[in-house]
């Protein structure tokens, strides 16, 4: 088959392109992939709305042009368009209808409608019936093969990633809630003797570093500890070779990939939440028995030992479903 050429749209923000460069790595599992990659300036003058609708209804090399400063001969002609994020969704349309292209959107095309697309990716399975859409894991680049089988609990030795966040609207963590999850990892590795590897991001607090101090240091509950602060981004994958996974319920990425690594993954929340969009993802992957949501201040040794005994990780590769859904809607 002739080698394709994909016009993976970014908007600068990591947790959208990175999406959009999952697909693109998923679909390479299947058909031969040239990648040309486009960094789109924001809509010129237009709010993001007047845009979407303006890519819907003005002739595509206009919106381009105008909206994007992007002209003919500034990219090479596409087979398909791949994106994510809001301020993409004028790009994609206005592409694929120049170029009769099929074009992939990650994520919900906002007062637009999936009609305008060859394929929508949700992870809201409440979204999956609708026209051009399919229900999925928000991609991500992560492939579980590259990592050694996991242990099953109660085995030993068990090693459990912990992956921390930090506090946002929907998730509020708070110093009580980075108390209680020093005193779960000392409860553990005292019951238990679970070893941790210790992850934090860009996200994470004072609040957390000044509450586990003393932990972190500790060779007999942390094995390993890879600080944000030192490590930088891109430090988190040796997480996802331990047995099981804990992680705040601020990061959708971060749970996401847990999911991925099919690893049994635990969700600590703190006490103060808010209703999020994500929950629907995530009340999903509960429902599959992908992972379990406890209460950080009350989550006690037992119960995470019962619910990684009783969970049921993912067994096929996440990319191969999604290069299969992707391949599918580009030969269509």
């Amino acid at each position: 088959m002739a080698e394709k050429t994909i016009l993976l749209l970014s908007d600068g923000r990591p947790g959208h392109f990175r999406q959009s460069e999952a697909i693109v790595l998923a679909l390479g599992r299947r058909i031969a992939t040239k990648v040309e990659r486009i960094e789109l300036i924001k809509p010129r003058i237009f709010p993001r709305r007047l845009a979407r609708y303006a890519a819907r209804w003005l002739p595509p090399g206009l919106v381009l042009r105008w909206l994007y400063g992007l002209k003919d001969g500034a990219y090479p002609k596409p087979d398909a368009i791949v994106s994510a994020g809001g301020n993409t969704l004028a790009a994609n349309i206005a592409l694929a209808k120049k170029h009769r292209v099929p074009n992939i959107f990650s994520g919900t095309p906002r007062h637009i409608g999936p009609g305008e697309f060859a394929l929508v990716l949700t992870p809201y399975k409440s979204e999956a019936a609708l026209p051009n859409t399919a229900y999925a894991l928000k991609p991500c680049a992560l492939d579980p093969d590259a990592f050694p089988a996991p242990k099953r609990w109660p085995a030993t030795p068990f090693r459990i990633a912990i992956f921390v966040g930090g506090p946002t609207p929907a998730a509020d963590f708070r110093e009580p809630d980075w108390q209680a999850l020093g005193k779960l990892m000392l409860a553990m590795s005292k019951q238990q003797g679970v070893r941790f590897i210790l992850v934090t991001s860009r996200r994470t607090p004072a609040e957390f570093y000044d509450a586990l101090g003393p932990q972190l240091a500790r060779a007999d509950i942390v094995e390993t500890f890879i600080d944000h602060r030192k490590a930088g981004t891109g430090s988190i994958a040796e997480g996802y070779a331990a047995d099981a996974i804990m992680v705040t319920s601020d990061s959708m990425s971060m749970i996401t990939e847990g999911v991925a690594a099919r690893r049994p993954v635990i969700v600590l929340k703190p006490a103060v939440t808010k209703p999020f969009r994500d929950n629907e993802a995530v009340d999903s992957l509960a429902a599959d028995n992908r992972l379990a949501v406890l209460p950080v201040r009350e989550a006690t040794p037992e119960q995470i030992a019962a619910k990684l005994e009783s969970l049921t990780p993912m067994i096929e590769n996440h990319l191969d479903r999604l290069a299969d859904i992707v391949a599918a809607a580009i030969k269509n």
